[in-house]
C-alpha cells in the first residue's frame, strides 16, 4: 500500500477505507500493526443487505486464435478451483469461483473468509463504453466532497449532470 489513503489507514488516521480485496493480505499479514484487526464488509445499503461490484479482470480468448482449444484449455484450467485458491493465497486477489472457497483456503488465508459474504452480494460493474469516463466523475465528485471543496448536494448535482448522458448513450 502506497497512497496517501493507504498510509492513513495503517496508522490510524482514518476509521475505515474503500479498497480491493487484496489489501486484507497486506494489512493482515503477521507482524503489521492492523494484523487480526482489519474486515472486509460489503457496502451498507438501505435495505441492510449490503452490496459489492464484481468484475474488472476478464480472460479473452480472440476468436480468430489459431489456438482456440489451447486457449480455452488454459482458461479452465485458470479458473479450477485449485488454480483459483493459488492465485488468492499468493497475490491476495480473491478467487474468482465460488467452489475456490473451501476450509483449506481459509486454513492459508482466513481473511478470504469475509471476502466469500462480499462475493455473494457483488453485482456487476455497469455495462458502459464510457464506464472509465463516468468512474473519474464519480471519483472526483467524492474528492470535492472529501476535501470540502463542495457540499455533498452540490457536488452530486454537478455529478449527475455530467453522469447522465453518458450513462444513457449505450
Amino acid at each position: 500500500m502506497k497512497g496517501g489513503t493507504d498510509k492513513a489507514f495503517q496508522s490510524g488516521q482514518a476509521a475505515f477505507q474503500t479498497n480491493w480485496p487484496f489489501v486484507l493480505q497486506e494489512v493482515n499479514a503477521k507482524g503489521t500493526p492492523l494484523y487480526g484487526k482489519v474486515g472486509f464488509i460489503p457496502f451498507p445499503t438501505q435495505n441492510g443487505v449490503g452490496t459489492a461490484t464484481q468484475g474488472g479482470n476478464e480472460l479473452v480468448v480472440n476468436a480468430k486464435s489459431a489456438h482456440l482449444a489451447a486457449a480455452a484449455t488454459l482458461v479452465k484450467f485458470i479458473l479450477s478451483p485449485s488454480q483459483q485458491q493459488l492465485r488468492a493465497v499468493v497475490s491476495g486477489d480473491p478467487p474468482s469461483v465460488t467452489s475456490a472457497y473451501t476450509p483449506a483456503l481459509f486454513a492459508k488465508a482466513p481473511y478470504f473468509k469475509t471476502d466469500l459474504t462480499v462475493f455473494k452480494v457483488g453485482n456487476p460493474r455497469p455495462v458502459n463504453p464510457r464506464y472509465k469516463q463516468i468512474s473519474t466523475y464519480i471519483q472526483d465528485m467524492l474528492s470535492s466532497v472529501l476535501a470540502n471543496q463542495q457540499s455533498p448536494e452540490d457536488a452530486l448535482k454537478s455529478a449527475a449532470g455530467k453522469i447522465a448522458p453518458l450513462a444513457s448513450s449505450n
